[in-house]
């Protein structure tokens, strides 16, 4: 079902050195390192430093404020991480098919929903914890529980100091 609502309906393309890849076929625990490999990606790393600059609480104590300036401010913290990308590096923000690998073009709404709410979200505490544990959940869901088996690689290992 291609109007499947956790897939952008964004044109197929290849990630290239400046985008913002949102992956999600990566979040399990059970290939190890693999499962970080999207956060040295060029474009996730120069996002990733924005978001430690402005995101997390510092995000949420100007978003959480009713103020007129204080809203201003967030949307202004939001758009400027959109353009870095978009603009200053030409990058873009992807998200990935969890059924087929491939990346699609996020719209303009839905790069914005996701910088708002990483932002929000922040990098290096409580809240930041709970999406990766929850992303983790959503992956079993969609693939399955992982295999309680040792790695091909374990297992090559004892095959060879035999």
């Amino acid at each position: 079902d291609d109007n499947h609502i956790s897939v952008s309906s964004g044109v197929t393309t290849l990630p290239r050195r400046y985008d913002v890849l949102v992956g999600t076929r990566l979040n399990t625990r059970s290939i190890g390192a693999y499962s970080s490999w999207l956060d040295y990606h060029p474009g996730n790393r120069l996002f990733d430093s924005y978001v430690d600059l402005y995101g997390g609480r510092t995000f949420r104590s100007i978003s959480k404020s009713e103020s007129l300036f204080s809203n201003s401010l967030s949307d202004i913290i939001i758009d400027n991480g959109l353009k870095m990308i978009t603009r200053k590096y030409g990058g873009r923000f992807l998200d990935q098919d969890f059924r087929t690998g491939d990346w699609r073009e996020m719209n303009t709404k839905e790069s914005k929903s996701y910088v708002q709410m990483i932002l929000y979200v922040g990098s290096n505490d409580l809240l930041s914890s709970l999406k990766e544990e929850i992303d983790v959940l959503l992956d079993e869901y969609r693939f399955g529980i992982t295999r309680k088996y040792l790695s091909m690689s374990w297992q090559s290992q004892l095959f060879l100091a035999d």
